[in-house]
């Protein structure tokens, strides 16, 4: 119907063995990456992703490299709480990425 097809006990076991079998039919190239330290440079967008903080996004601010977009994938908070949200977007003022973008996750939607 949706064009899937179920793998066996076997293989849904041992994801190893399941990627290898999967992956003799696709096209997979590892992609280059930057270096964190590299400058920006004003001709390309450096995107910058990050998930599943709950709640504790002040704990990582530090860590996080510079760019043009921070995109957060969701679980920024542990329950969706309005207090846990007036933190998150304090925090997230913090980063200097010029366009940010958040996803609710599952514990934002809880």
């Amino acid at each position: 119907m949706f064009g899937l097809n179920p793998v066996s006990e076997l293989q849904a076991n041992n994801p190893s063995n399941l990627w290898m079998e999967y992956s003799k039919e696709r096209v997979c190239n590892e992609a280059k990456t930057l270096p964190l330290n590299e400058p920006i440079r004003p001709d390309r967008v450096r995107f910058v992703c990050i998930s599943d903080t709950h709640n504790h996004l002040d704990q990582i601010l530090h860590c996080i490299p510079p760019g043009d977009v921070l995109l957060h994938c969701g679980d920024f908070t542990n329950f969706g709480d309005l207090d846990e949200l007036e933190k998150f977007n304090k925090e997230l003022k913090q980063l200097p990425h010029r366009y940010k973008i958040v996803i609710a996750g599952n514990h934002e939607l809880g």
